[in-house]
């Protein structure tokens, strides 16, 4: 475990299934404007390339781009397994409140890396 520390503790089920719920809602809002955003550059991609094959001019055919991932039904499970328990407290690892808590999971850093893309570019088109 993180700086030694390897306790496990108690915490309200509620409060958990809060917390996560906000954190799949998070999740979910920006996973969906990823998903715009990249059907727009989808499309322009596809356009263009379309565009060079008319002209006997295509030259690539990969779009360049990356799809973004839902992890949504990550959260439900956690959200469901949560709800069904018949405690009233839960205990969590650091790592599990790290996870079901922080919203520190492994797959995070590389979702945020890719929404991250889409929604610049998504901001910079309202501006």
């Amino acid at each position: 475990m993180r700086n030694g520390y390897s306790k496990v503790l108690k915490y309200n089920k509620q409060a958990l299934i809060e917390t996560m719920t906000d954190n799949r809602e998070e999740h979910l809002k920006d996973y969906e404007l990823a998903v715009q955003e990249y059907h727009v550059q989808l499309v322009a991609r596809l356009e263009s390339m379309l565009e060079e094959a008319r002209l006997n001019q295509l030259r690539d055919t990969d779009v360049g781009l990356v799809e973004p991932v839902s992890y949504v039904e990550v959260y439900d499970d956690a959200i469901m397994m949560f709800d069904m328990c018949q405690e009233g407290e839960i205990e969590l690892s650091q790592e599990e409140f790290r996870q079901l808590v922080q919203d520190k999971w492994d797959w995070k850093s590389h979702f945020n890396t890719n929404t991250a893309v889409y929604a610049s570019a998504a901001k910079m088109k309202m501006l």
